[in-house]
């Protein structure tokens, strides 16, 4: 976590009287035209609906890198390889979902020395 007070009135001279450190004023943003014209990844997934598995999450991300390649954003490469996966650490199917695994908050910083938790509240 980081704080600070930001002087926007600063920023907003900044950006109007700086010409070598903005660098926004010189983004090409035609050149990702193509790429941005439609979605990408699909919005609010887990808005109505607890998260998936990790299994089932990297297929929608897989399935976002498919759409890229298909509207000629990315290239596919010569050589395929497997590259990432998920490798479960859990013994059945029932320890992946998502009611399971919540469980593992349950308590959490309850053990945690009185004094550090009053330092963490000074802190926030």
């Amino acid at each position: 976590m980081a704080a600070a007070i930001l002087d926007i009135e600063a920023l907003r001279q900044f950006r109007v009287m700086n010409l070598n450190s903005n660098w926004m004023k010189d983004l090409r943003t035609e050149v990702f035209r193509k790429m941005y014209e439609q979605p990408i990844h699909p919005k609010n997934l887990w808005l109505e609906q607890d998260p998936l598995p990790h299994e089932k999450v990297d297929e929608i991300y897989r399935e976002n890198i498919r759409c890229l390649i298909k509207r000629g954003s990315f290239t596919e490469p010569a050589y395929r390889f497997r590259g990432a996966y998920f490798q479960s650490g859990t013994s059945s199917p029932e320890e992946e979902k998502w009611e399971n695994i919540k469980t593992l908050w349950d308590g959490w910083g309850e053990d945690e020395p009185l004094s550090c938790i009053n330092n963490m509240a000074k802190i926030r």
